[in-house]
């Protein structure tokens, strides 16, 4: 599902309106939100595909960040210097956000894909 241009807003992605969801950032500020995760005890997984999200300030929910040592931050900045050759998103193109939860949304894991 395509939502479109985001400027200065909220963009929920429902995960009920499909596992691959998209968005462009075309303004000062984006905040990510999500809704819907299912159940717990089944495995949830929305992947996000921004176009332009480094362009702007993306406000992130609170997500579990898996880094490449295998330990976890929630904090997207840490998150990001902890990569190797991925230290930012992208101004000008593509980025894929793989987030996952198996406690109905309570705790959602991510990572840069």
């Amino acid at each position: 599902m395509d939502k479109g241009n985001i400027s200065n807003a909220t963009v929920t992605f429902d995960y009920s309106a499909g596992s691959v969801q998209t968005w462009t950032s075309t303004g000062s500020t984006v905040t990510i939100a999500t809704s819907n995760w299912p159940p717990t005890g089944n495995l949830g997984v929305l992947l996000l595909i921004g176009t332009n999200a480094g362009a702007y300030t993306l406000t992130m929910p609170t997500v579990t960040w898996l880094k490449p040592d295998g330990t976890t931050t929630t904090t997207f900045a840490t998150y990001l210097a902890a990569n190797t050759g991925r230290t930012a998103l992208q101004s000008s193109g593509v980025d894929q956000i793989l987030l996952w939860s198996r406690d109905a949304g309570t705790t959602i894991y991510g990572k840069l894909v």
